[in-house]
């Protein structure tokens, strides 16, 4: 296991991003990073926030798996991210997106 690869179960990518759960510091890759912002996404769209403590860390060999504290069914999702498009602007099969500003 290399210094900079994904703590994530299974996985020997390239991490690219650090997440601080409970004040311990874990190395995902860019995959699994975007797992979580799709479940905090996926939470907030459904209970109208969401926030780190939402989500939970499970030690598996040595490793890590992210899994969320509150339900989260597909059907309920789609129904509030439907009700919710045509006020916030939200496209059909898009959960989430980051640009990078840059003040000049």
């Amino acid at each position: 296991m290399s210094e900079h690869s994904c703590n994530y179960v299974n996985c020997q990518n390239r991490a690219s991003y650090i997440v601080t759960f409970d004040g311990r510091h874990y190395q995902l890759c860019k995959t699994h990073f975007r797992r979580v912002v799709n479940a905090m996404t996926k939470i907030a769209v459904i209970y109208g926030n969401s926030k780190l403590e939402d989500l939970k860390v499970r030690k598996e060999r040595g490793r890590i798996r992210i899994v969320s504290t509150r339900k989260v069914s597909k059907e309920k999702f789609l129904k509030h991210l439907e009700r919710l498009k045509k006020y916030e602007g939200v496209k059909k099969r898009y959960v989430a997106s980051f640009s990078k500003t840059s003040k000049s």
